[in-house]
């Protein structure tokens, strides 16, 4: 249960300090170094320098290192970060901070064209690089002095020029602040743009059976699984006669699109598709008789990844589907030139008709002669197969539905590989494995790639055994025990990182990132990326990280997260009782009904079981008595720090002639001294980014109503918002006497000190300020 927040120690009398330290001229002489202590209250009035950004308020240590929120920013779209420079000596008579000078220095420096970062005065009319010296002093709040000013503003400006990271130094020189080494003060700044990541979902999109003249219609959507905006310009729809697809502009007009050979749609402006939301486009397919028709819809973005913008369309056909494992293709590391290394290829028939592969070979125009391909084991399954050329025209392997067949592919390297100029890295040898079948695609690409080293190194590899795309909640199991050492040597040491994780997300590798085959929780909605680097037991580094990539995201009708950051805490991935804040994610039912704590005249729907799923009631019985899926249940819940706290529901209750609303709350519960903390709630309806709010501030005890989900909604055939903010009563007033009521803060509803009287205990309330 929450506990009262320590009381702090009462301030010493400020107009005795000031006198104090008036007696001692050493205050304001900046050249010393500005401390002046009195034997009998031991005052230091030197000056103190507190950089904070203005957008959080918080101040910024010495070396700390600050992202600029730039993942959304279009190219050539500038980004202001202003910071505030404030004397926090705690007597109003220290010693002024006098600024010499501030400069920004960016690595590395840019190689011709505008720099990243820039560097002005608060209103932009200079550039700090022209203003060493002409900086007025700054004094404590409450002080007055000719010339000086309280607080001083620097605007950095980051500009995005491309894609790519960006990081640079702020040093500010002061005298008057001898805490400070050598008088400067150094703040790092990283501009991480992130990329789009463009997801049809679902990727083929099957009609029929249709006889001639019927249409019908299917909805897809393009996903933006990245971390910055995509921007779709165009639209192609390459298919016969028959299909045309529907979809919304920038500002909410209707497209249609028939298909048309050369003729794509063009989007001008683009759309643009913020991270972690999507657009859908409806197809429609109009049969002209009975026979077989199929399609593929391309969509033009920003993301250059391979393969990601891509649906196939087809109509009144049951075909064959080929399924290559690994999808990503074939990564052979490091291998001692005179040496090879073998990889397998599964190739497994996906759909229900009989699946024909007649072809395997070597792209001759983009394959390093270092690879062949060895088809003993297909030979082995299929007796016709030739040993050297595989499945032909005249000889194929044909799969029934769910069959597997697989073959090899060798690397040997037989020179050392040249570097690359501009990474200083062994530039791979690359090949392209065509298969070609009867499948929708009729000729997949497996691509290859390996390094010839002369150096014996190890080699890295992952394999996860769940997979690449699992569901939040999931607990990972990275193998890494499958390195190995060139020559028969032994793998000793493992060094583990996340390079990627989704906002919010602070997991760990247990039991170590040291550990061969260790356990990594995705708790969170998003992109992840792991990387593995090893030593053999000569102490020799692996030449290249193993890397994979899992996708997480939700099969549940409505899945929610509430994570949050607490500043205070220096530790936030630490576990125990205390270890950080506790704050909790509240569900409730439209039959809540708790008493009126926030004053609006209404029941509040917190607290009231069986009709709040939250820490204390994690799942309830609330549709029908014979189906578990209709109830709700909270998987997960974080009380030691950052979150996150995960509800799924399967099938909510509510049509569209009848439709229901669930009230989703966040109660901050227990600070454990850390004090405020910003939460984030991420609302996904059927596997899709609905509603996010970021960073709302939370003071211990503070309910905030996130707002009355609706279902079914227009992410899932009805015609309501997801969410509809903010249900308390407007002209509520105060009903206990001390003024401890709801109060709206932008779009958002918290109310201070709320203490349900079912889960209070004695002296629970004190301290807490409304």
């Amino acid at each position: 249960m929450p506990t009262a927040r320590p009381q702090k120690h009462p301030r010493l009398n400020l107009v005795v300090l000031c006198l104090l330290c008036l007696a001692v001229v050493a205050c304001s002489d900046d050249t010393r170094d500005s401390t002046c202590i009195d034997d009998s209250v031991d005052i230091d009035c030197s000056g103190r320098l507190e950089v904070s950004e203005t957008q959080t308020g918080l101040p910024q240590a010495h070396g700390a290192l600050l992202n600029l929120p730039v993942a959304a920013a279009a190219h050539g779209e500038a980004v202001n970060l202003r910071l505030v420079l404030r004397n926090t000596a705690a007597v109003a008579s220290a010693a002024p901070l006098n600024i010499i000078a501030i400069k920004l220095v960016e690595d590395p420096a840019p190689e011709g064209g505008a720099p990243a970062f820039q560097c002005f005065n608060s209103d932009a009319s200079a550039a700090c690089a022209d203003l060493d010296r002409q900086w007025q002093p700054v004094v404590p709040s409450g002080a007055t002095m000719a010339g000086a000013v309280s607080a001083s503003q620097v605007l950095i400006r980051y500009t995005r020029n491309d894609d790519a990271e960006r990081s640079a130094q702020l040093h500010i020189v002061v005298s008057g602040d001898p805490t400070l080494e050598g008088n400067l003060y150094v703040l790092r700044l990283v501009a991480m743009p992130g990329t789009p990541r463009l997801k049809m979902i679902p990727d083929v999109l099957h009609f029929g059976p249709l006889p001639a003249g019927e249409s019908q219609e299917q909805t897809m959507g393009m996903v933006n699984q990245g971390d910055a905006s995509l921007l779709v310009h165009r639209l192609d729809l390459l298919a016969p006669a028959g299909f045309k697809l529907r979809t919304k502009s920038e500002d909410g007009g209707v497209l249609t699109h028939e298909a048309s050979a050369g003729k794509p749609l063009l989007l001008s402006p683009p759309l643009s598709i913020p991270s972690g939301t999507g657009h859908d486009i409806v197809v429609i397919f109009t049969a002209n008789d009975d026979k077989q028709r199929q399609g593929t819809l391309r969509v033009g973005s920003n993301d250059n990844s391979p393969g990601g913008g891509v649906a196939q369309l087809v109509a009144n056909a049951n075909l064959p589907c080929i399924k290559v494992i690994p999808a990503g293709g074939l990564d052979f590391g490091a291998v001692q030139v005179g040496g090879q290394a073998l990889r397998e290829i599964v190739l497994r028939n996906c759909g229900g008709s009989p699946l024909v592969i007649h072809g395997i070979d070597l792209d001759a125009g983009n394959s390093s002669p270092e690879f062949d391909v060895v088809f003993d084991a297909m030979k082995a399954q299929s007796p016709q197969i030739d040993a050297e050329k595989g499945p032909t025209q005249e000889a194929p392997i044909t799969l029934g539905p769910n069959a597997k067949a697989s073959f090899t592919v060798r690397y040997q390297p037989s020179v050392e590989s040249a570097l690359d100029p501009a990474t200083n890295l062994p530039a791979p040898d690359l090949a392209d494995v065509r298969v070609f079948s009867n499948a929708l695609h009729k000729v997949n690409t497996i691509h290859c790639r390996g390094v010839g080293v002369l150096q014996v190194c190890p080699t890295a590899k992952i394999k996860v055994l769940e997979g690449e795309e699992v569901v939040p909640q999931t607990n990972l199991h990275l193998v890494g025990d499958e390195s190995f050492a060139t020559g028969g040597g032994q793998v000793t040491k493992y060094k583990w990182q996340a390079t990627k994780q989704p906002a919010g997300s602070m997991q760990v590798f247990l039991p170590s990132t040291s550990f061969p085959n260790p356990t990594f929780a995705v708790n969170t909605v998003g992109q992840y990326e792991f990387t593995l680097r090893v030593w053999d037991a000569a102490g020799t580094e692996s030449c290249e990280d193993a890397k994979v990539q899992v996708l997480v995201l939700p099969d549940k009708a409505i899945h929610i997260e509430l994570l949050w950051n607490t500043p205070a805490d220096p530790d936030q991935t630490d576990s125990g009782p205390g270890a950080g804040a506790d704050l909790d994610l509240h569900f409730a039912h439209a039959l809540a009904n708790g008493p009126d704590i926030d004053c609006d005249g209404q029941p509040d729907p917190w607290f009231s079981n069986p009709f709040d799923i939250f820490w204390f009631n994690k799942t309830a019985n609330w549709g029908s008595s014979t189906s578990e899926a209709d109830n709700p249940t909270l998987d997960l819940d974080d009380t030691d720090g950052a979150g996150p706290e995960n509800l799924n529901l399967d099938q909510p209750e509510g049509t569209v002639s009848k439709p229901k609303a669930y009230d989703v709350g966040v109660h901050y519960w227990n600070d454990h001294g850390f004090g405020v903390s910003y939460a984030t709630v991420n609302i996904y309806v059927v596997g899709v980014l609905a509603v996010q709010y970021a960073n709302v501030a939370l003071k211990p005890l503070d309910m905030w109503y996130v707002g009355r989900l609706n279902w079914p909604n227009t992410m899932s055939g009805g015609s309501q918002n997801p969410l509809s903010t903010c249900h308390q009563t407007v002209g509520a007033k105060p009903c206990d006497g001390q003024g401890k009521w709801w109060q709206p803060q932008g779009e958002h509803c918290i109310t201070p000190c709320y203490i349900n009287p079912a889960f209070v205990g004695s002296g629970m309330a004190q301290g807490c300020v409304p």
